[in-house]
């Protein structure tokens, strides 16, 4: 089955990649496409974005347009789904759910909402509901996190020690010898190339939980696989989001780096709340537009005295803003796909600012389906 398009938003933290990325499935929605919204960001920022009190941890339909679905990964809930959905059968998963190491692993263990939302993604991506997949990340580690799943599920359950614990593990004629070898060097490095869980005296219900659970893990990196190969193809979209300021356009630079390391195109760079003053008709917006609005505010302020030295202070205000976004843009100039989102009002309500915003990213032509 052909996947859904699938948008990835990551950068660094503050610079509105929850809004934005709210506002592209919106107008992704405004196209007639049919559009599922997944944050596995644990902050509410999404569900704020779209004027709600709270999102369902399974994509349900919204308000905000009858196209356009949305949800936020809960860890608990989507790691009882996922175990439910892979488990061999009924028995088993309720056989891993009540497994004490399990309670922890769902909770606590590092890796476990990255894996979660490669379970969420692979299957909104290959349902034939939508027709697209926007995802909104946490900060740029996080997102490298998620892209790095596959792979470390991948050396993981294809390594000597756990292979060595299912495989004792079944043969039940070898159990008492895997308890005297645990007991020696072996436990320790077993133990500690599978889990960060220390074992304790709990050690039957712990080869259990490997023995049941190595199973969805590997589905769990058969998806993560598959959704790698899409990333690295036509039907994915990966941009990472940014300002003008310093800080995170250095962030932006490394990310990519990053990326380009693990073998993913960016598709480009989304310049969030860009001073309007750059953002005109101009196509080399960088090298004319500034210089035109500052003479033009120039000249309106000679030609209307009565305007107030408020007024005027203001206007050169953003004169100076849009000339220190410039200095700092001018450094990734060379860039290919850099794109300047202009800013939107902040005494927009949060969801008045999504539909402003998805509007204005329609207009640019920069969205397509």
């Amino acid at each position: 089955m052909k996947p859904a398009l699938l948008h990835l938003f990551t950068g660094s933290g503050g610079v509105g990649k929850t809004t934005l990325s709210s506002a592209w499935a919106l107008a992704l929605a405004q196209q007639g496409q049919r559009v599922a919204l997944i944050t596995i960001d644990p902050a509410k920022r999404l569900a704020q974005s779209l004027g709600l009190d709270a999102l369902n941890d399974t994509l349900s339909a919204t308000n905000v347009h009858p196209l356009l679905w949305a949800m936020m990964l809960d860890q608990s809930a989507t790691s009882q789904r996922l175990v439910e959905t892979y488990a061999a059968d009924r028995e088993s998963a309720t056989k891993i759910l009540t497994n004490r190491y399990y309670q922890v692993f769902s909770r606590s263990l590092a890796g476990v909402q990255e894996m979660m939302a490669i379970h969420e993604v692979h299957e909104a991506l290959y349902s034939g509901r939508y027709d697209a997949v926007v995802l909104d990340t946490p900060p740029a580690q996080h997102a490298l996190d998620l892209l790095d799943v596959p792979e470390k599920l991948r050396v993981a359950l294809d390594g000597p020690a756990l292979k060595w614990l299912i495989e004792e593990r079944i043969d039940v004629k070898k159990r008492r010898g895997l308890r005297a070898s645990l007991s020696d060097l072996s436990r320790a490095v077993a133990l500690k190339a599978f889990t960060k869980i220390t074992a304790g005296p709990f050690l039957e219900d712990l080869l259990q939980f490997i023995e049941l659970f190595s199973g969805v893990l590997t589905k769990i990196k058969s998806n993560g696989l598959t959704l790698e190969s899409a990333l690295k193809s036509e039907h994915s979209k990966l941009w990472v989001v940014t300002s003008t300021d310093a800080s995170p356009l250095r962030a932006a630079a490394r990310v990519t780096e990053e990326l380009a390391e693990r073998g993913y195109e960016v598709s480009g760079w989304l310049v969030n709340r860009t001073p309007s003053l750059l953002c005109g008709p101009s196509p080399s917006p960088l090298n004319e537009t500034l210089e035109r609005a500052t003479e033009l505010i120039r000249v309106t302020l000679n030609e209307h005295t009565e305007l107030s030295a408020l007024a005027s202070s203001v206007a050169h205000q953003e004169v100076e803003r849009a000339h220190d976004a410039r200095r700092s843009l001018d450094q990734y100039k060379w860039r290919s796909g850099l794109h300047l989102i202009s800013e939107i009002s902040p005494d927009h309500e949060p969801l008045s600012m999504v539909r402003e915003l998805a509007r204005y990213l329609n207009s640019l032509h920069l969205i397509q389906s």
